[in-house]
C-alpha cells in the first residue's frame, strides 16, 4: 500500500485515510497547497487526493431553505447560472476568485480550510451565517464558518471538511470587491452584504483589510452600520490582509474579545492552518532521514530534506510516460520540463498568476505550476507540445504569430493554451469572452491586441472551412441517386457574426471602458 499518494473514492475512504495517517494533507484543488509547496513553506508527508470524490464535487437543495454544497465544489461551477440564482454573492465571489486556470481547480473547501487572508468566499459565507460539517472517524460535527475562520472552534486533527451548508436568504445580497490591477486578482480588500428581512438588519462581512484574523467587532458611533438606521447591523469576521498590504494593525478596530489573540490557544493570529504549518519532526528525524511509519503517523510536515517519493505514469498528449522516484510534492510543470524533457510550458512565477504554465488536465486549463503531478495520474494532459498532431504549428499557434502576438515568446505557449481551450468551449466567442478567456496569461509585449486578433481569425476560419465542407457533402449528396424528398430540405440558416475585433494597429479598444481586459501585471522572467 502506497501511502504518500492515496485517492479516495469516498468520503469515509478519505477519512479513513487521514485517521491512519496524520502527517498527510488533503488536497482538493491544491492552488493554495503547491503555491506553499513551491515557496519551500510545506513539505507534506503524504496526500490524500480528494479528486475523486464526486459527491463533494456538486451542491443539493435540503427542505428548510438550505443549500448544501461539497467542499470540492469549484469556483468555475459555482458561476454558472443556475448557482447564481440561488445564492448570487457567492457565485459573484467565485467569478472573480481568480483566473480561468484559477477557477477551474480552486473548491470551496480549499478556501475555507486553508483561510487564506484574501479568500473571496470566506465574507460572502460569514455574512450568510453558513456552517461547515467536519468528519472524522465516528464523529460529524457543525461548525459556524465565522468560528472556524478566527479560531474559537478550529479544524481539529484528523477532521475533514466535507459540506458547507447555507441558509438560503430570499433577499439582495452582494460581494465587492477591489483589486490592484483590472483582471481578476488577490483581493486588497472585500466586502460581503446581505439584507435580512427577518430580523430587519443588514449583515456584513469584510476580508483582507486587516493584519489578522478577528473576531466579531461592533459597529462604532459614526460608522456606517450605524449612520444608515440600522442598528441590528453586525459585522462578521472573516479574513486578513496579504502579506503585502501597507495596511497597520492600529488602523482597524480590535476583536471584541478582551483577551490578546493567541495561536496557541486557537484564537486569532498570524498562526497558518494546521496543513500548512511546518511542524518539527519526531526527535532524532533530520535532514536525509528516511520515510518511516513513524513519520508518516506525525502530524504535520516533515522537517528539513525529507522528501516522501512515489513512482506514477502520466498520459501526456495521448502517450504513457512513466515517471519514477519523483517528489510527492513537485508540480506537474518540473515533471513536464525536467523529467519528462517537455519544455513548452514556461517557469514565470509558480504562484499561479502569469499562466505560462497553462495546461489541459482532463479537457480544464489549468496552472501546471499548481497541481501536484502525482494526483494527475489517472488524467488526460495535454500541452502546447500536442497541439498539432503533425508536428507544424497549429492554426492556433500560426494566427498568433500572424497577428504579431509573439515577440519574446515566453508567454505564448501559455496563450497558445489559454486560446486553443476557449475555441474548443465557444466555437464564436465574442470580445469580451475573448478579454476574460485571457485574463489569466500575462504578457508585457504585444498589449494583447494582437492575441484577440488571433481569436477572431481562428473562428473566421475555422468557420469558412466548415461551411465549405457542408456545402461540399451537400453538393455530393446531391449528385448521388436517391429517392425524393417528401418535403424540400429547409436552407441551412447562417448564424450571424458579432462584430469582430478592432484590428491591431487600432490604439485603443472599442469597449475600454466597459470590458474587462486581461491583466497588465509585471512580465515574469526566465
Amino acid at each position: 500500500m502506497n501511502r504518500t499518494i492515496m485517492m479516495p473514492a469516498s468520503v469515509d475512504e478519505a477519512v479513513e485515510a487521514l485517521a491512519a495517517t496524520p502527517g498527510a494533507v488533503p488536497v482538493a484543488g491544491a492552488t493554495d497547497l503547491m503555491e506553499a509547496v513551491n515557496g519551500g513553506r510545506l513539505r507534506p508527508a503524504a496526500l490524500i487526493g480528494l479528486g475523486r470524490i464526486t459527491e463533494l464535487r456538486g451542491w443539493r437543495y435540503e427542505d428548510g431553505g438550505t443549500a448544501v454544497l461539497g467542499a470540492g465544489l469549484t469556483h468555475a461551477r459555482m458561476d454558472r447560472p443556475d448557482f447564481a440564482a440561488l445564492i448570487p454573492a457567492l457565485a459573484d465571489a467565485a467569478r472573480t476568485a481568480g483566473p480561468p486556470q484559477v477557477r477551474n481547480v480552486g473548491t470551496l473547501g480549499g478556501n475555507i480550510a486553508t483561510g487564506d487572508p484574501a479568500g473571496d468566499t470566506l465574507p460572502v459565507l460569514a455574512a450568510l451565517e453558513a456552517t461547515a460539517t467536519l468528519a472524522r472517524p465516528g464523529t460529524v460535527r457543525d461548525v459556524p464558518i465565522s468560528h472556524l475562520l478566527t479560531g474559537l472552534d478550529p479544524l481539529r486533527p484528523g477532521e475533514l471538511l466535507t459540506w458547507v451548508r447555507v441558509p438560503l436568504l430570499h433577499a439582495p445580497q452582494v460581494f465587492l470587491k477591489s483589486t490592484g490591477r483590472s483582471g481578476p486578482s488577490r483581493a486588497a480588500a472585500s466586502v460581503a452584504l446581505v439584507l435580512d428581512p427577518a430580523r430587519r438588519g443588514v449583515r456584513c462581512a469584510v476580508g483582507a483589510v486587516a493584519p489578522s484574523r478577528c473576531g466579531r467587532w461592533r459597529p462604532r458611533a459614526g460608522w456606517p452600520a450605524a449612520s444608515t438606521g440600522t442598528p441590528a447591523a453586525r459585522t462578521e469576521p472573516s479574513s486578513s490582509t496579504p502579506p503585502h498590504s501597507p495596511r497597520s494593525a492600529s488602523t482597524w478596530p480590535a476583536p471584541a474579545s478582551p483577551k490578546a489573540p493567541c495561536p496557541a490557544r486557537g484564537g486569532p493570529g498570524r498562526r497558518p492552518p494546521a496543513a500548512y504549518r511546518s511542524r518539527a519532526g519526531p526527535p532524532g528525524v533530520g535532514k536525509g532521514a528516511e520515510v518511516t511509519d513513524e513519520l508518516l503517523n506525525h502530524p504535520g510536515a516533515f522537517p528539513g530534506d525529507v522528501r516522501p517519493t512515489a513512482s506514477y505514469t502520466l498520459r501526456v498528449n495521448g502517450v504513457e510516460r512513466p515517471v519514477s522516484d519523483a517528489w510527492i510534492g513537485e508540480s506537474l510543470l518540473y515533471v513536464l520540463r525536467e523529467r519528462l524533457g517537455l519544455a513548452g510550458a514556461k517557469d514565470g512565477c509558480e504562484q499561479g498568476e502569469c499562466g505560462a504554465c497553462s495546461v489541459q488536465v482532463d479537457g480544464q486549463l489549468v496552472n501546471g505550476c499548481l497541481v501536484p503531478a502525482a494526483l494527475a495520474a489517472d488524467s488526460e494532459i495535454n500541452t502546447v507540445e500536442g497541439l498539432s498532431g503533425a508536428g507544424g504549428a497549429s492554426d492556433v499557434q500560426q494566427a498568433l504569430a500572424d497577428s504579431g502576438a509573439v515577440q519574446c515568446g515566453y508567454c505564448t505557449p501559455g496563450m497558445a493554451m489559454a486560446v486553443h481551450d476557449l475555441l474548443q468551449r465557444n466555437h464564436r466567442p465574442s470580445d469580451i469572452e475573448a478579454r476574460q478567456a485571457l485574463c489569466g496569461n500575462l504578457c508585457r509585449c504585444t498589449g494583447y491586441r494582437g492575441a484577440l486578433a488571433a481569436v477572431q481569425a481562428v473562428a473566421d476560419a475555422r468557420e469558412a472551412a466548415l461551411e465549405a465542407e457542408l456545402d461540399a457533402a451537400e453538393q455530393a449528396a446531391a449528385g448521388a441517386p436517391h429517392p425524393p424528398p417528401a418535403h424540400p430540405p429547409p436552407s441551412r440558416p447562417r448564424r450571424p457574426r458579432p462584430p469582430s475585433s478592432p484590428s491591431p494597429t487600432s490604439r485603443w479598444p472599442a469597449s475600454s471602458r466597459s470590458t474587462p481586459t486581461p491583466n497588465s501585471g509585471t512580465k515574469p522572467t526566465s
